[in-house]
């Protein structure tokens, strides 16, 4: 091809160019005259824009998605949770017997430092990992290593409760409306009361067990992990 037809083509590309431009901006300029089709391309628009933010969303909650189903694939099973009841159980004991005699370093929820509620914080995440720990358990734990009483442990423990319940809860309902499920009337009704009366019988075993602990420590609780951990052990061979 000579440099002639080169720029030959290219003059009557930039014209096409040219034309469609001009075509392009006439039609947008009779649609903006047009209230109502202006209208329908603005929804229409809005409503591409909600689908790529929703699989923009849809996205990063597969990868959650998939963590989660790799832990359930991994530990939700009977003998990984009975391990991890045994385990924290004997835990519990060793903790015990390792602090008799000894005097709190924290004994006041006052005096529970940055440092020591993130340290006790870490331990919860062992809960989060392996079904079967118990989340107050693991904190408890943490929280006696570290020198805090008793009281003070399970008192904290409890506060402690109160943003992982509230995340969970508002992560579960977000997953359901990022893939479209909404909740009705009365399911908004049934979950509203089970939180009123879970908050009610929470008060009220907090009670007891605070005034428990007061007097006893956290071996009993050891022993009751240890047998259950067995019995789920003696069921799963029997059921499955």
């Amino acid at each position: 091809m000579s440099n002639i037809d080169y720029y030959v083509n290219r003059a009557i590309e930039e014209i096409k160019s040219e034309s469609v431009y001009r075509q392009y901006t006439t039609s947008l300029e009779k649609l903006n005259a047009n209230p109502e089709i202006k209208r329908q391309v603005d929804e229409l628009r809005r409503l591409n824009y909600q689908a790529q933010i929703k699989n923009d969303d849809a996205d990063s909650y597969d990868t959650i998605d998939d963590i989660d189903d790799k832990i359930d694939e991994l530990f939700y099973h009977p003998i990984p949770v009975a391990i991890a009841l045994i385990v924290v159980g004997i835990v519990f004991i060793v903790v015990e017997n390792a602090k008799k005699g000894s005097r709190p370093a924290i004994r006041s929820i006052g005096e529970i430092t940055y440092k020591a509620a993130i340290i006790i914080g870490l331990f919860q995440l062992i809960a989060a990992v392996f079904p079967g720990t118990s989340r107050s358990g693991a904190t408890i734990i943490g929280a006696l290593i570290i020198g805090v009483s008793r009281s003070v442990a399970a008192e904290f423990t409890f506060f402690l409760a109160v943003p992982v319940m509230f995340g969970a809860s508002l992560l579960k309902i977000a997953k359901y409306a990022a893939v479209g499920m909404a909740m009705t009337g009365t399911e908004w009704i049934v979950l509203i009361v089970g939180c009123l009366v879970a908050f009610f019988v929470s008060v009220f075993v907090i009670k007891f067990l605070m005034g428990y602990i007061k007097k006893h420590d956290f071996k009993v609780f050891g022993v009751y992990r240890i047998i259950l951990g067995i019995a789920v052990i003696a069921l799963s061979f029997v059921l499955f």
